[in-house]
């Protein structure tokens, strides 16, 4: 009889044991790194990881700091900065900083070590302001702009229906309180997954892409300006899906792999 009750102790044990390193790995690592000019950034991070957290098992840390256009983010000056993140999500608008040494540091930085790289919104304004290094930048990100117009309600088509980020995403849709970005240049291999027309340029635009940057998957998005958007699960389910894709974490169907608690619908 103890030989037996032995038996199921040690059983039990090793399975909760196992239970809780399969919890461990299915935990997706997220960093968030915002702040510099024009936007509600506490309150835009703090609604992106409620929604992380009831889309996929996560741990998002966040750093938000500055509030100016020349800010330099401390975060983004420490040493080995992404280490022990499986995506970098970075939201910031400091376009006037004229440190490409920083600046540079921060794109070796980011893909040295080919993790997910999610870029929202003033991120394509961002360090816009030098030489070599908004150079880097914007080819890290996969789009160069100039400017952005008039805010107000901002159509989206879908172009790439087919991409597993977009299966989730409608035919179209509109975000009000939105800017479309001018797009100049399109880095490397971006691909467009929606696009937006500027009344102003008289042109479409793309809103939404993903490129390969040296083995780093990048997805990116220009809508983002209003804290209202990000209350809205279309929005906030497309940067999960886009940024479990950066992670190698989503299905071709358009749902996430290991890391997920409920399906996003």
């Amino acid at each position: 009889m103890k030989l037996i009750i032995t038996l199921i102790i040690a059983l039990t044990m090793t399975s909760c044991q196992t239970s809780t390193k399969k919890e461990t790995a299915r935990q997706l690592k997220i960093l968030q790194v915002a702040g510099g000019c024009c936007h509600e950034y506490e309150k835009q991070t703090k609604l992106l990881s409620e929604a992380f957290n009831k889309n996929f098992n996560c741990h998002v840390d966040t750093f938000v700091e500055g509030t100016s256009r020349t800010a330099l983010h401390s975060k983004l000056q420490q040493k080995d900065w992404s280490k022990g993140y499986d995506v970098v999500l970075m939201s910031l608008c400091s376009g006037h900083v004229k440190d490409d040494k920083y600046i540079l540091s921060i794109v070796a930085e980011a893909q040295k070590a080919q993790k997910g790289l999610v870029f929202l919104h003033c991120s394509l304004h961002n360090f816009r302001s030098t030489t070599a290094g908004t150079k880097a930048w914007r080819e890290l990100m996969g789009l160069s702009s100039v400017g952005h117009e008039p805010a107000g309600d901002v159509l989206c088509e879908n172009t790439k229906p087919e991409h597993p980020i977009m299966k989730g995403f409608p035919v179209d849709y509109v975000f009000p309180k939105e800017e479309v970005y001018k797009i100049t240049q399109v880095h490397g291999n971006t691909q467009e997954l929606a696009r937006s027309f500027g009344v102003r340029s008289k042109k479409f635009h793309p809103v939404i892409w993903v490129q390969n940057y040296n083995n780093s998957k990048v997805f990116g998005t220009s809508i983002g300006h209003s804290t209202s958007t990000y209350k809205m699960k279309t929005y906030t389910d497309l940067v999960s899906r886009g940024l479990l894709w950066s992670a190698n974490a989503l299905k071709e169907d358009g749902s996430p792999k290991d890391f997920v608690k409920k399906p996003l619908k």
